[in-house]
């Protein structure tokens, strides 16, 4: 952590993506396997309502086929050497899809999107217990001197002096008034046949000072979901995600979603209950269907198809239940075409997934920012992974900001998914009534 911090502390646009701590480690799940680390990208692309959501996406893909380079033959096997790195956040593909008008941000704001050219990578191995820094042929002399600089200094006194942090406690920013409104719309909407399943979720919100990467560090080893990352885009602008939901994984043109859909709280250790509650499974074969239309767009012909249905997943304050949808990406497509075309991932937005963007602008007091969002890789030897960015923070200037809910369908009852909005994020906000 003292190392990190320091790299963090002195490069731009640090990204950072964790895979868990090391206790956690099997030797057959490789989601818990690597964490990536890299910053200070060559060349980046930012949106703040300074550009069209079409230029941006034309500009990503662009980025990624001018940089991309294929890595020296006879290394390590890793997931990321160089590459692009980047963010989508809810609003940039709610704009796209809805039409709505996106206002301009400030610095000590989160941007809309983003993306960078990394031409290096510290990539640590949890399962071999070895770590490996590359540099692309591309990463610039003084660049690489200035980071094997930053690594051959001790960073102990410096993390000492700089890591602190501090926040006030959680607050709700909404009623239960609010969400009861919002509640019983949503339900009239369903019963209307506007839509069969909506996620509907809450804001929090925190005073903070201090170290926010030492802060995701801290949290990290505590939460110790496979698919968390930090990005930082200013001095008080940062995601802190500790999500446990991949959203696309692309490898040779093999291209796989895995949506969570289905909670139920560790009072039942095993899961069992989850795993026979029909309204849970009804509620995941939804969101199975809509991403197997949505691969469907840029996958070849017959290719799609669920090889998992209703898996329970444990982690460390909820059971999930979790699908995989995979396939066989079209040959004109690229990894970064297929994140465009299918984002936002439908496990954040119900089905169909257009109305319930529609309802969910109309209902929410507050805009979801990178919450529902996704960050990725896309490295130059063809590697890609994402993120639903679920349980996950957003540093604002002095404030932090965190979000919960869950999908709603048509025999939702109001007190169990109030609670439930609660109990996914309890192990960050320490609320749970």
């Amino acid at each position: 952590p003292t190392e990190l911090c320091h790299l963090a502390d002195n490069l731009d646009f640090p990204v950072f993506f964790s895979s868990g701590s090391s206790q956690y480690q099997t030797n057959d799940d490789r989601r818990y396997r690597y964490s990536i680390f890299s910053a200070a990208p060559t060349k980046t692309i930012n949106l703040q309502n300074e550009i069209e959501n079409t230029a941006f996406e034309s500009t990503l893909q662009a980025m990624q086929e001018d940089l991309a380079q294929p890595p020296a033959e006879g290394l390590v096997p890793l997931p990321f050497y160089s590459g692009v790195m980047g963010f989508l956040s809810y609003e940039f593909g709610e704009a796209g899809i809805i039409k709505k008008t996106l206002p301009t941000k400030s610095e000590d704001e989160l941007p809309y999107a983003f993306a960078g050219y990394y031409p290096w990578s510290y990539v640590y191995d949890l399962k071999n217990d070895c770590a490996y820094i590359t540099f692309s042929p591309r990463c610039p002399e003084a660049l690489c001197d200035k980071i094997k600089a930053l690594f051959a200094v001790s960073p102990v006194d410096y993390a000492a002096k700089n890591s602190n942090f501090a926040l006030s406690s959680w607050k709700k920013s909404q009623t239960r008034a609010d969400y009861t409104h919002q509640f019983k719309v949503l339900k009239n909407y369903i019963k209307a046949g506007d839509c069969y399943q909506t996620n509907l979720t809450q804001r929090f919100a925190a005073g903070f000072s201090g170290n926010s990467f030492r802060y995701f560090l801290v949290q990290c080893e505590q939460i110790n979901n496979p698919y968390s990352a930090y990005f930082s885009f200013s001095a008080k602008a940062q995601i802190l995600s500790f999500s446990p939901e991949q959203f696309l994984e692309v490898n040779n043109k093999h291209i796989q979603t895995r949506p969570i859909k289905g909670t139920w709280p560790l009072t039942d250790h095993s899961g069992e209950m989850l795993k026979k509650s029909v309204k849970n499974q009804a509620e995941n074969v939804m969101i199975v269907d809509l991403m197997r239309n949505d691969l469907s767009k840029v996958c070849q012909p017959y290719s799609v198809k669920v090889s998992k249905l209703f898996e329970i997943e444990t982690f460390t304050n909820v059971h999930h239940m979790v699908s995989t949808v995979e396939g066989t990406l079209d040959n004109s497509i690229s990894s970064i075409d297929a994140l465009l075309s299918c984002f936002p991932g439908g496990s954040i937005t119900g089905a169909p997934k257009k109305r319930a963007m529609e309802i969910i602008n109309e209902l929410e007091i507050y805009p979801r920012n990178a919450y529902c969002g996704s960050i990725f890789y896309s490295a130059d030897h063809g590697r890609f992974d994402s993120n639903i960015m679920i349980r996950t923070v957003v540093r604002e200037g002095d404030n932090l900001y965190c979000w919960g809910g869950g999908g709603i369908v048509a025999d939702s009852v109001e007190d169990d998914e109030y609670q439930e909005s609660l109990t996914k994020v309890n192990n960050i906000t320490l609320l749970d009534q």
